[in-house]
């Protein structure tokens, strides 16, 4: 697993994905050290544990603990730290989600949603792991918000560590994810950088004609193909180099004509058009 890099899951089953890692492990111990004791296997995947936090989608906060309570959860779990000290990091953690300390003694219930899952990734973040498992981080919270969290989750990566989240907005995945992985049925379908993915998927073009062409007119043209016909406009989809397209439109009256950069929510319905995997 390489730090330094954002991995994405379109489909993820929810709430399993902690599990099984904890199952897998126990298997894995116990295959590799059959003569070990379970108990020392336990001891060793707790230690493991304290280097991995977890942000459920709802935040999963304990609702009879205060938010004070909950975020020194985990951190008493596997530190034996000062009351001083851990109130300290309480409010440091807060701070760093865009709280403050006048919600350490309101319980969840007293809370708003977004206030429920910036607690919930403050907690998953106290003990300043070496990987994030972050379930939807940003749903619910306003656009603002969202940029803190973004950059919080990039500042985790450049101190080298490594976060894995789960979102079905593309629009959020673009922004912060470095590479994508994306889940059908319970099966890995693709694993890429954004980067790759792009020259996997076409360029959307908008053509504006005084007259617009007949249909078919740009059907042996390589590497374009008809996605729209509105007007005078017609919507075409590029691959591969724009010289041939712009040689065909020559012998047309273009109007206007715009181009831009496929983002991810068309690389996604491109590589999954029909239902079927395109590579």
């Amino acid at each position: 697993m390489s730090k330094r890099c954002y991995y994405e899951t379109l489909g993820c089953p929810k709430g399993a994905t902690v599990e099984a890692i904890k199952s897998s492990y126990r298997k894995l111990a116990m295959k590799l050290h059959p003569d070990k004791n379970p108990g020392d296997a336990d001891a060793e995947r707790h230690a493991v544990e304290q280097r991995w936090g977890v942000l459920f989608q709802q935040g999963a906060l304990f609702s009879s603990l205060t938010v004070r309570d909950n975020l020194q959860f985990p951190i008493r779990e596997y530190l034996e730290l000062s009351q001083r000290l851990l109130d300290e990091l309480a409010v440091a953690k807060l701070e760093m989600v865009g709280l403050d300390a006048s919600v350490l003694e309101k319980l969840p219930a007293e809370l708003s949603g977004g206030m429920t899952k910036r607690d919930g990734l403050a907690r998953a973040l106290a003990l300043d792991p070496e990987i994030g498992f972050l379930d939807e981080p940003t749903s619910g919270l306003d656009p603002f918000v969202q940029q803190v969290v973004y950059a919080l989750l990039r500042e985790r990566v450049a101190d080298g560590g490594t976060v894995f989240f789960s979102s079905h907005v593309l629009a959020e995945v673009q922004e912060v994810a470095g590479r994508v992985a994306t889940v059908r049925a319970g099966r890995l379908e693709l694993l890429d950088t954004i980067e790759a993915l792009r020259t996997r998927a076409f360029t959307r073009v908008e053509v504006a004609f005084r007259a617009l062409p007949p249909p078919h007119t740009f059907d042996e043209v390589p590497g374009v193909r008809e996605l729209d016909r509105r007007g005078d406009t017609l919507v075409l989809a590029l691959t591969g180099p724009a010289d041939p397209l712009v040689k065909a439109l020559a012998r047309h009256e273009v109007v206007t004509l715009d181009s831009r950069e496929p983002d991810l929510e068309d690389i996604f319905l491109e590589l999954f058009r029909g239902g079927r995997h395109a590579a």
